[in-house]
């Protein structure tokens, strides 16, 4: 599946759930106001079923901000899709398509070995270990050769998560957007409450 596909499923998704959440969150501060004998403050209801679209539209942009961060700056995929990269010194890369162990190493001039099963950098050269062979290339050359003995440094087999792991040690920071929704919802929450409970007796000026 293509990234375009996949960005399409979750919007859908998105926007089937934001619906269901309108329609609860509305209706729920409705009668939140209507039990507790307050005026219905109208502003409150429709700001409740407006938020799940605005949460949707929020992270439409912000993932939209992330990809290009990823693709610009870190040269590494935003995490979704059928394939995956991570870069590799002197404009080589790692990439993986459809399946993470299914791992190729693309040069500059976009020459590939495929078939990598265990990776490791030192400075400049690039060592893999494919189904028959250690290799090493050096990134500078482009020189590839094959090595006898595997240094001690490859131990580790190569998979979608340890290339993440080994060169998006920052990915994390990609937690703070989808926290900010959960953020504002709190904090709608929390003054939904304090409106309703400080204005007890006041005439709503939204109210029919």
């Amino acid at each position: 599946m293509g990234i375009g596909v996949v960005l399409l499923f979750w919007f859908a998704l998105f926007g089937l759930m934001a619906a269901v959440a309108s329609v609860f969150l509305g209706v729920a501060s409705y009668l939140i106001q209507a039990r507790l004998g307050r005026p219905v403050l109208r502003k409150w209801v429709v700001t409740f079923v407006l938020f799940p679209f605005l949460t949707v539209g929020y992270v439409a942009v912000a993932f939209a901000a992330y990809a290009t961060w990823c693709e610009k700056v870190r040269h590494v995929d935003p995490g979704i899709g059928d394939s995956w990269q991570v870069p590799l010194p002197n404009g080589y890369r790692l990439v993986m398509i459809d399946r993470p162990d299914q791992a190729f190493i693309e040069s500059k001039e976009r020459r590939q070995h495929s078939g990598i099963r265990q990776l490791a950098v030192a400075g400049d050269a690039i060592y893999a270990r494919d189904a028959s062979s250690l290799f090493r290339v050096d990134t500078k050359s482009s020189a590839e050769t094959v090595v006898e003995r595997s240094p001690a440094e490859l131990v580790s087999p190569i998979d979608y998560y340890d290339a993440h792991r080994w060169t998006n040690e920052d990915r994390e920071a990609a937690i703070v957007g989808p926290a900010l929704p959960v953020v504002a919802f709190l904090l709608l929450c929390v003054s939904f409450l304090r409106a309703i409970f400080r204005r007890g007796g006041e005439r709503d000026p939204w109210r029919a």
